[in-house]
């Protein structure tokens, strides 16, 4: 019995209940590079257990994909393109 309610609460999360401050949490703790696995064991450590959490572990990697790739601007590509060009200045073959 504890297994089909465990299946049906996680068929019941959705990425639309992720409250506002775990949203800006997770993107906070994206931004200083700690790892998915590892932010997600903290949420879960916060809420108590995985079973309190209102969404599920690919619903926070897909946020958190959303959030990185709202956050590539031009600028971020020509920075690239630079780093790259003084490496072919330094090095012709590169």
């Amino acid at each position: 019995m504890h297994a089909l309610r465990s299946f049906l609460n996680e068929k019941n999360r959705s990425h639309k209940k992720i409250p506002d401050g775990d949203r800006k949490e997770m993107e906070w703790m994206n931004d200083v590079c700690i790892p998915p696995c590892c932010l997600y064991r903290s949420m879960e450590n916060c809420a108590g257990s995985v079973e309190e959490l209102p969404y599920l572990k690919a619903n926070m990697e897909n946020h958190l994909y959303k959030h990185m790739r709202g956050q590539v601007k031009g600028s971020d590509a020509e920075v690239v393109l630079a780093y790259l060009r003084g490496k072919k200045h330094v090095d012709p073959t590169y």
